[in-house]
């Protein structure tokens, strides 16, 4: 059933025994998890099933400084969460995300790297993953690159002590944003109430338990909800801000008597590696492995990885390389002519240098037809124009392809050292119901900066010694040319696990240190973050503490007292 927190009458208790904070992705496949059992479940969204600017501007952060912008633009306050912000083109309009596991080594204590190691290695997360598959709707649990070649499709022959070649999948954001709301709001024993905006979680007092959580509303109304158990999913930072507020019985804030409830924030860069001359151009026929294809039902895209066994004797961060092919230079250069001449059609005038941009359009026209000539006759000269755009994805379907590109474009994406110094912390400024809104500070160590340089010097002589091509690193300083200045909106490790309460905020089952009932889902525990899209072990792990909640509320094992 969905509830309107704004439709309740101002001071309402709402009484449950599960209480989820945040319909994201991590909320919503816990509480799909629980559907159908004996006890009532209760899942929170601060806002409704659309985008609202005015409560969007609650996720505001304080600028407190560091190497990174303020990360807000792909974090979403609105059913479905962040998934409302992915925007790979897996269809015309986007949507598409990535979906790989953590590696092996992620899970690790690497010598190398402090604060690293999971209470947990990875196969005792894979029967998880390959849950989460299902629940985001995508293909096999196989990330082998051997499971999705075809005849046109293999990888580059590299040396493989090297680089070695995996895939990722690809599924939609409808599948949280759409499809799984149909199953909430059908259950006897869920409540999704919008337009909750969770202020603070308040403890029984004389008791570590928590109690119950405040709840405001734009229009003024207060209200709460009691349970006997309480999760948090509302993303890498606000779960932190959300411990930090809670300082009724804790003045530091609930969970960080060790203070570390925000430490250690990670998210991923990507930074470009420049661009690969091939040393024949045949090399852009044999490279659809690495474009976005379909293969048996699923969406995949290779990428190359450093190899584990050389990441260990370098000492190295994880990370992958993704290609992309590169449009020859005077066919981009036309391209991004005629959408600029179209724009300016649309908007009923001509350019004023459009001699400038005939000159450099009509060489190109035989090649510009080659790509876009069904585009073109369909809908006219803008769905041409959108060719400037395109080249990200599909690059190997285009007809003759391979006549229009000259070289690839090499970008990394890569891990991130833990450090306790990298914090999210409450600023001066306050949201709209007063509360202090979170600051981010990050800045690059030099863990990453070592490992960086390293990979881009792999990467040259790896490609060189193949024969495939020549790597032409861009000019400076790697952490330069980050592509995402603002990093990619993976908000990680600000409420970190360990088993050791002094080195963790929460233990191997996700519940805080010190708090009987109350538990974190998402990406703010992971402890290292590797370089893969976190998407895929926030759902496998949400899945994970749903099997625990269940047998805990079914044995009654919640010492709330």
């Amino acid at each position: 059933m969905i509830v309107d927190a704004l439709e309740l009458a101002d001071g309402t208790l709402i009484e449950s025994d599960v209480c989820i904070v945040g319909a994201g992705p991590a909320g919503i496949t816990l509480a799909r998890e629980l559907l159908g059992e004996s006890f009532r479940v209760c899942l929170l969204e601060s806002v409704g099933l659309d985008f609202e600017p005015q409560t969007e501007a609650l996720k505001r952060l304080s600028n407190v400084g560091g190497d990174l912008e303020p990360p807000t633009a792909a974090t979403r306050r609105q059913f479905g969460g962040a998934a409302n912000a992915w925007d790979v083109l897996t269809t015309e309009a986007g949507g598409g995300v990535r979906y790989l596991p953590l590696s092996a080594v992620d899970f690790e204590k690497r010598d190398w790297l402090p604060h690293s190691g999971w209470p947990f290695t990875k196969a005792e997360i894979d029967p998880f993953y390959e849950r989460a598959q299902r629940v985001c709707d995508i293909g096999p649990y196989t990330y082998r690159v051997e499971d999705w070649t075809e005849p046109d499709a293999r990888p580059w022959p590299l040396d493989e002590a090297r680089l070695t070649t995996s895939v990722e999948q690809y599924g939609h954001h409808r599948v949280f944003t759409r499809d799984h709301l149909e199953e909430l709001r059908r259950s006897p024993n869920l409540n999704l109430v919008l337009h909750a905006n969770v202020t603070s979680i308040e403890q029984r007092p004389g008791s570590a338990a928590v109690e119950r959580i405040a709840v405001a509303c734009v229009n003024g109304c207060r209200h709460s909800v009691t349970a006997s158990l309480f999760v948090l999913a509302t993303g890498g930072i606000e779960n932190a801000r959300l411990l930090l507020l809670s300082t009724a019985q804790q003045p530091n804030g609930l969970g960080n008597q060790h203070d570390l409830v925000g430490r250690f924030f990670m998210d991923h860069h990507n930074v470009d590696c420049g661009e690969l001359v091939p040393a024949s151009p045949e090399l852009l026929e044999r490279s659809a492995l690495y474009d976005l294809r379909r293969v048996n039902g699923a969406w995949v895209m290779a990428k190359l990885n450093i190899a584990e066994a050389l990441m260990r004797e370098e000492r190295l961060l994880n990370g992958a390389a993704r290609i992309e092919a590169r449009l020859d230079p005077g066919l981009e250069k036309a391209l991004r002519s005629l959408a600029r001449a179209a724009r300016a059609v649309r908007r009923g005038r001509l350019p004023d240098d459009i001699a400038a941009k005939v000159r450099e359009v009509v060489p190109q026209l035989p090649r510009l037809a080659a790509i876009g000539g069904a585009a073109f006759k369909e809908h006219g000269v803008m769905a041409l124009a959108r060719q400037e755009n395109r080249g990200r994805y599909g690059w190997s379907k285009r007809s003759g392809q391979w006549r229009s590109f000259a070289s690839f474009s090499v970008e990394l994406q890569t891990e991130l050292a833990p450090d306790p110094a990298n914090r999210v912390v409450l600023g001066d400024d306050r949201d709209a119901f007063g509360r202090p809104l979170a600051g981010v500070y990050w800045k690059w160590g030099e863990t990453d900066r070592r490992s960086l340089r390293r990979v881009q010097e792999l990467l040259v002589t790896a490609f060189a010694d193949s024969g495939l091509g020549v790597l032409r690193l861009p000019a400076g300083e790697a952490t330069s040319n980050v592509t995402s200045p603002a990093g990619i909106f993976h908000h990680m490790g600000t409420t970190r696990m360990h088993a050791d309460p002094a080195r963790g905020v929460v233990d191997a089952d996700c519940r805080v240190h010190g708090v009987e009932n109350l538990f974190v889902a998402g990406s703010s525990v992971f402890p290292t973050g590797g370089y893969a899209n976190p998407t895929l072990t926030i759902v496998a792990l949400s899945i994970r503490l749903a099997d625990q909640i269940k047998a805990l509320m079914r044995s009654r094992r919640i010492d709330i007292a």
